[in-house]
């Protein structure tokens, strides 16, 4: 359709076409999330000496099992624009630490703090599952999906919000796409969904 240095091509597009696919770009400058409100220095997530111990339930402790030391003494810092990732094996406390940052999982011991405060569910971090295709069920619709969250915070799910949000990922806020159900989007869509609704 378009021939030409992509510098060009997307400053000048020759042909509608070219001109949607370069519109279909999010950008990646700008302010970011994790630039607001916080002073360079200053940390945004902080784990202290973290530990979560499962009991085993009732009738193993009464054999004797001992509990299952999920997660031992992990400590992280993670200061604005960083980036951090968790590697480890299956069963390593991965998921567990992840619960515990978000608050969704009462610590042991140690601490967490999210710009100086400890978490809660429905706080500034939210979890985007790897794999949509599993976290969330296909024949949900886009707009409940985003919504759902805000529900089950306690707050009125607001039509206005959810396309903002579906908007500010790359999706369309039309009717139409609130509608779809999820079984019908792209793998790309659906990733995309998911960091909505977070």
């Amino acid at each position: 359709v378009d021939a030409g240095a992509p510098s060009d091509l997307a400053r000048a597009p020759g042909h509608p076409h070219t001109k949607a696919l370069f519109d279909a770009i999010l950008p990646l400058q700008g302010e970011k999330r994790w630039q607001r409100g916080a002073a360079l220095g200053d940390e945004c997530l902080e784990v202290r000496d973290l530990s979560v111990v499962y009991s085993r339930g009732v009738l193993a402790a009464l054999r004797g099992a001992p509990p299952v030391r999920a997660v031992s003494s992990a400590s992280l810092r993670l200061d604005p624009g960083e980036v951090v990732g968790l590697v480890g094996g299956s069963g390593s406390g991965k998921t567990t630490l992840a619960r515990a940052i978000l608050g969704l999982v009462t610590p042991t011991g140690g601490s967490v703090l999210i710009d100086s405060h400890p978490p809660r569910p429905g706080g500034p971090v939210s979890m985007i599952f790897q794999d949509p295709y599993q976290s969330m069920r296909p024949a949900m619709r886009g707009g409940d999906v985003v919504g759902e969250p805000l529900e089950i915070m306690g707050r009125k799910s607001d039509a206005r919000a959810i396309r903002r949000s579906l908007v500010a990922c790359g999706l369309p806020g039309d009717e139409a796409f609130l509608a779809r159900r999820l079984g019908s989007l792209s793998g790309g869509q659906r990733q995309r969904v998911a960091v909505a609704r977070a």
